[in-house]
């Protein structure tokens, strides 16, 4: 299973890169964007298309209709004044199988998932600059 899920949420409020550049320095904040049962293995703040941007790597297990499923993604959250927007990633399996097995497949993606986020633009992001 591959899965690459883009979200948006909108209704921020009015955040200012002060606000923005607070949230990423805050200790404990790639728990904020990712809380238990989500493990965070890796996290640290870059740009995407010039906005403030973080990249996590984080693995899950959930349980759907009786089938446990482990997941190894990598997430991209972009905050702009207007919305959050989240990338994300995913290698998923049977949560019976070898941990390391997942891993070992989600590392011949990874470099892809990285040259993909590099392509993501985000429209007007220089109209008012």
């Amino acid at each position: 299973m591959c899965i690459i899920t883009v979200r948006t949420w909108g209704d921020l409020g009015t955040l200012t890169a002060a606000d923005i550049e607070e949230f990423l320095t805050m200790p404990g904040w790639p728990q904020l964007l990712f809380p238990p049962p989500i493990v965070v293995t890796d996290a640290e703040r870059v740009t995407v298309d010039t906005l403030p941007a973080s990249v996590v790597r984080a693995t899950i297990e959930t349980e759907n209709v009786g089938n446990r499923i482990r997941q190894e993604t990598l997430n991209y959250s972009l905050l702009t004044p207007e919305h959050y927007i989240l990338f994300q990633f995913s290698v998923g399996d049977s949560a019976d199988r070898r941990a390391a097995a997942l891993q070992e497949r989600f590392s011949r993606f990874e470099r892809l998932f990285h040259q993909m986020a590099a392509t993501i633009v985000i429209a007007n992001t220089w109209r008012d600059r």
